[in-house]
This record gives C-alpha cells, sequence and structure tokens, in this order.
C-alpha cells in the first residue's frame, strides 16, 4: 500500500500534494499534537508518522517528495513549501515518536547515527531533552518507533566530544552523553564531520543552559572551570558514584541482580521519583552492561509482586504500563532475602504514592 501510493504521489501534481500535506498537519494539530495523536491511535506513533488514512505516507515522507521536485528546474512551489516546512515536518515527527509534550520545541537538529544501533537518524535537540529518531532519514521501517531514545536534560551526567582521529573521518567525530543511569549515548558519523558535530555540542549546552541551568552536566562545567576544582576524580566523572537528577532524592536501596538473559548483580535505588538500577564494578567494566531507571508512572503498582525463588531466595517482579503500539515487560529483580524482598516491595509502593514534581 506504502509503495503503491507514493507511485501515485509521484504522478501527482505539486499543488495536490501541498494540499495532503496540510492536511495531515491539520489533523495532527486537531488531536492535540503528535504525542497526543500517538496515544489515542493504536497504532501508537506509527499512526502518526504513517498514517493509514494517507496510504501509510506521513508529513515528512511529503517534504521528502516536495524535496525532490524542487532539486529539479522548474518547480518552485515544492522548494518555497520545503523551505518553510522542513523543520516543522521533523519537529511533529521528533514530537510523535520521541512522545513530547505539547509544549516542547525543537531548537535544532543534526543528521548523525547512534552508535549502539547503527542506525542513521536525526539528533533533535530541544527546549528540556535531547532525542534521536531514525525516522525520516533514509528507510523507514516499523521497527524504527524502538529504536528512538529522549533524554532529559536533568538526566545528563556528563557530555564530552569524541576527538577525530588522524584519518579525519567523519565517523571518528562523536558526541557523548553519560546519563544518571551509567548509559551512554554516543553519536558520530555527523553529517558535516567534526563542524557539525561541534555545532550539535554548542546546542546541547546553550539549549540546557537558559532552560535547565541546573542540570548536572551544566553545574559540571561550571565547577570544573574553576582552576581549585580541576579534579578528573570528581563524583560528576566517575560511574562509581550514584548522580541524581535535580530535586530527586534517594530512600532506600538493595542489593540484588537484575534477571535478564544474562543476570547482572547491581544495586537497586529506590529514589523520590524512580526506580535506578545500577550494575557493580566488576559489571561495569563490561561496555555492554549499562543501568536502567524506571519512572514510577511506568509502572503499574496492583502488579508489583513478591515471590519465591528456591530455598532461601526471593524476587520481586515490577511490571509496567504498556502503550500504544509497543509492548512492555515485566522487570524482575531477585537473590534477595525474604525481609528484602518485602522491604523493597512496601518501600516502592510507599514511594510511588507520594508526588514528585520535575
Amino acid at each position: 500500500q506504502r509503495l503503491r501510493r507514493l507511485l501515485n504521489l509521484w504522478f501527482t501534481p505539486t499543488l495536490e500534494v501541498v494540499r495532503e500535506y496540510w492536511r495531515q498537519v491539520d489533523a495532527v494539530d486537531a488531536a492535540g499534537g503528535g504525542a497526543t495523536a500517538a496515544t489515542a491511535d493504536r497504532t501508537g506513533a506509527m499512526g502518526v508518522v504513517r498514517p493509514a488514512e494517507g496510504g501509510s505516507v506521513g508529513p515528512l515522507d511529503l517534504i521528502q517528495l516536495l524535496a525532490q521536485r524542487g532539486a529539479m528546474p522548474g518547480d518552485g512551489a515544492a522548494k518555497l513549501v520545503v523551505d518553510a516546512q522542513l523543520s516543522t515536518a521533523a519537529g511533529v515527527n521528533a514530537q510523535t515518536v520521541l512522545r513530547l509534550p505539547l509544549g516542547e520545541f525543537v531548537a535544532a537538529s543534526f543528521v548523525c547515527r547512534l552508535q549502539r544501533t547503527t542506525l542513521a537518524g536525526r539528533l533533535f535537540v530541544m527546549s528540556s531533552c535531547v532525542g534521536f529518531s531514525s525516522c525520516g532519514v533514509g528507510p523507514d521501517h516499523p521497527h524504527d518507533m524502538h529504536s528512538a531514545v529522549t533524554a532529559l536534560f536533568n538526566h545528563v551526567v556528563r557530555a564530552f566530544k569524541g576527538d577525530a582521529d588522524s584519518s579525519g573521518l567523519a565517523s571518528s567525530a562523536s558526541l557523548h552523553l553519560l546519563l544518571v543511569d551509567s548509559t551512554e549515548l554516543v553519536f558520530d558519523c555527523f553529517s558535516g564531520g567534526a563542524r557539525v558535530r561541534d555545532l550539535a555540542f554548542e546546542a546541547l549546552r546553550a539549549s540546557a543552559t537558559a532552560s535547565h541551568p541546573e542540570a548536572p552536566f551544566i553545574a559540571a562545567a561550571a565547577t570544573v572551570s574553576l582552576p581549585s576544582m580541576r579534579n578528573p576524580d570528581l563524583a560528576w566523572n566517575s560511574r562509581s558514584v550514584v548522580v541524581l537528577p535535580p530535586g530527586e532524592t534517594m530512600r532506600r536501596k538493595f542489593a540484588c541482580t537484575l534477571h535478564a538473559l544474562q543476570d547482572e548483580k547491581g544495586t537497586l535505588h529506590v529514589t523520590s521519583a524512580a526506580l535506578l538500577w545500577l550494575p557493580s564494578e566488576e559489571a561495569r567494566a563490561d561496555s555492554s552492561s549499562t543501568g536502567r531507571r524506571i519512572r514510577f508512572e511506568e509502572i503499574d503498582l496492583a502488579a508489583v509482586a513478591m515471590s519465591r525463588l528456591g530455598w532461601t531466595d526471593h524476587a520481586v517482579t515490577v511490571r509496567l504500563r504498556s502503550r500504544p503500539g509497543v509492548e512492555a515487560h515485566p522487570i524482575r529483580f531477585i537473590r534477595l532475602t525474604e525481609s528484602g524482598a518485602r522491604a523493597l516491595q512496601g518501600e516502592l509502593r510507599a514511594a510511588a504514592t507520594v508526588p514528585f514534581v520535575d
């Protein structure tokens, strides 16, 4: 259906393609924005990025089609629409796929690659967060919905640049973000090389400084600028120290193991706003081992269950709320004593019932 629709649009007059673009944009706006429309649609974000009523062709697809026409002589009308609406169409996709609130806006965007997935996409710098989506850059696939990532400025502990090597390859110029859950996001292969990577870094710092000066990586940069504080062993510069977002407090922590394909030992921190699981020092030596942060809003409190494993071990299973188009799988913490499991279950329910304002 999608291919047939794209072929039909190729032979459709530019005026009609532009009308279809505005029809889809108006439909998203009428639904309350991309994120709201995605929540209301059974297919989730894909229902906005590729609406069924549009033949599985969305606003950004139409802009890309007009851009091809605008590159050819004699179709100035297509080029005018692309120049005026490209950032808007990319912003609608970002708001939809990254589930951004209606008041969020895109300050800048850059074409690059997310290293851990090797997918090309667009890095979005917004007013309160940074995000990445592979939708709209290269061939789109339904699984691209699951590769999208978002990181609030208040959750970024460090932000730094990876210098290009002597070869000068664009892929060597990278941007690194270390988050509160010890996850490291690496963006490379910037379209434009190190110069564009530097622009992305400066856009990130400028947007965060203007809206969230208390963000850990902004506060760290202000601290390290003092000659007496230039110490590589500062807490914000080490993965071994727990750094929480501004205003968030620690309630209690539990030594346990995260049950996965390969069980990983670590510590589960119950904070005032989320569950924060961090791997042990031994596990962190393995670059593939990362932490996990789960907001209380994502947890189905009625389904938090405790169970017994063997003679002495106990487990606590945390079930997550599913989202439209995305099935959430339960998370299990094992290697707990009976008293520890009961305490964790009670602490989680108690912490989640206290409102937290981010």
